[in-house]
C-alpha cells in the first residue's frame, strides 16, 4: 500500500494509495497465532515511478517514530487487535532498516491496518535546492489542524507541534489514484480525513488498502516510507523558506 498527497495539512487530504504490495515469508505457526515483525526502510522497490508528483530532492536520512500497530477484521476498523505498542519510541533512521516492532497476531483476514506514528518527520536533503540544503537536517509536522481519532479510540486534534497520529488503511476506501482523489472532491467539501477511519456513510476517510492482510504462519514485512524526490523548497504563510515534505508514500513490502 502506498500513500501520498500529504501536502501541507494532511487532515484535510486523502491518503492516496498508489499500489498495494505485501510480500510475506511463512515459516510456520504456533497454534492459531503468528509472529509479525515490522522493519523500516526509506527506499521503495517501486521507487517513485508511480508517484503523482516528483520534486528534485530526496533524503539521505529519514527519521520517524512508530508507536503502535493494530489490525481489524472489520473494514471500518472496529475492535482493533494491537500487535505491538511502544510508549517511548526513539526516532529511527529508516535508511538503516531498523526493526520497528514485533508481536503476536491471530491468523485471519484483516481488511483494516492501523498504524500510530509521530506526525513529525526529520530528514536530510541529498542535494541543494532553495531552502533544501545538502547535508542540513530539516523537519516537518504534517498534521497542523483538524480532528483525528487516536489509537486508543479517543478524539484528538492536530496542533502546530509534534502529535501522535493514527493512519487507518482499509479496503472500504477506494481512493487509489490521484484521479480518484480528484473525482471524489477531496480538495472541496468531501471528507477525506486520513486520520479517522472510514464509515459506510463516509468511505473516503482513512486510506485505501488494495487487499486485506491475510495472516497464516509466521510473517515478516518491511515498512517503507518513501519520500524519494519528495522534498521541495517552499515559502510558508509567514514568508519563511522551508525545506518541506510535499510527497510521502507508505507501503509494506
Amino acid at each position: 500500500m502506498r500513500l501520498s498527497n500529504f501536502k501541507n495539512q494532511i487532515c484535510h487530504l486523502s491518503l492516496i494509495i498508489v499500489y498495494s504490495l505485501l510480500f510475506i515469508n511463512c515459516d510456520g505457526t504456533t497454534g492459531n497465532t503468528s509472529t509479525f515483525t515490522l522493519q523500516g526502510s526509506s527506499t521503495s522497490a517501486d521507487a517513485s515511478e508511480s508517484a503523482p508528483v516528483n520534486f528534485s530532492v530526496s533524503p539521505s536520512s529519514l527519521f520517524m517514530k512508530i508507536y503502535s500497530l493494530a489490525v481489524s477484521t472489520d473494514e471500518f476498523c472496529s475492535d482493533p487487535i494491537t500487535v505491538f505498542t511502544n510508549e517511548e519510541p526513539v526516532e529511527e533512521d529508516l535508511t538503516q532498516n531498523p526493526t520497528l516492532g514485533s508481536g503476536d497476531i491471530p491468523d485471519g483476514t484483516y481488511p483494516c491496518i492501523i498504524i500510530e506514528i509521530s506526525d513529525t518527520f526529520t530528514y536530510t536533503p541529498d542535494a541543494t535546492d532553495g531552502a533544501c540544503e545538502e547535508g542540513v537536517e530539516a523537519s516537518k509536522g504534517v498534521c497542523n489542524e483538524g480532528p483525528l481519532l487516536l489509537f486508543d479510540g479517543t478524539d484528538g486534534e492536530c496542533t502546530t507541534g509534534e502529535d501522535r497520529v493514527t493512519i487507518y488503511l482499509s479496503t472500504a476506501n477506494t481512493i487509489v489514484t490521484p484521479e480518484d482523489y480528484d473525482e471524489a472532491g477531496c480538495d472541496d467539501d468531501t471528507d477525506c480525513n486520513g486520520f479517522v477511519p472510514p464509515t459506510a456513510e463516509i468511505p473516503t476517510r482513512g486510506g485505501a488498502l488494495g487487499a486485506p492482510l491475510i495472516i497464516s504462519g509466521d510473517q515478516s514485512s518491511t515498512f517503507v516510507v518513501d519520500i524519494n524526490n519528495g522534498l521541495e523548497s517552499v515559502t510558508d504563510e509567514e514568508d519563511n523558506d522551508l525545506c518541506s515534505i510535499e510527497d510521502i508514500r507508505f507501503s509494506f513490502e
